[in-house]
């Protein structure tokens, strides 16, 4: 649904940006693009969320623990920076991620559409509820 979304956005901008094109030529003001300003947001965000991990990380390794768990950044991953792992659990609304330490320590993210798929029964021939009625 994402990339739905993120098509249907990219044709408003695009349609936005012709008609603030215009507008700015009759005002006889520059050309001014609200896609490019869109996009150095975005990768501004991205960098911002990058230099929080390193950041993050590093306050953790100065502190002398292995590693650090955050979360609402939206973004489930496991990485390590210099031997400190960063563990973010992402989100559980939209994404369904959850962050879980086996036994043995171990650190796992699971996907939660994924686990159900993978322990949902595969049905066995006279499993039918079906075919028990018409037997």
């Amino acid at each position: 649904w994402l990339a739905f979304v993120g098509d249907a956005l990219y044709h408003l901008m695009m349609k936005l940006n012709g008609w603030v094109a215009a507008v700015r030529k009759r005002l006889d003001l520059p050309y001014w693009s609200i896609s490019k300003a869109a996009k150095h947001k975005v990768k501004n965000a991205v960098e911002f969320i990058s230099k929080y991990e390193e950041v993050v990380a590093r306050a953790a390794a100065e502190r002398g623990v292995d590693g650090v768990v955050c979360g609402h950044i939206h973004t489930a991953e496991i990485r390590s920076f210099d031997g400190t792992e960063y563990y973010n659990d992402g989100d559980w609304v939209e994404g369904c991620n959850a962050l879980v330490e086996h036994f043995d320590g171990r650190m796992e993210l699971l996907h939660w559409p994924d686990e159900v798929a993978r322990r949902e029964p595969v049905p066995q021939s006279g499993d039918d509820p079906d075919e028990l009625e018409a037997a």
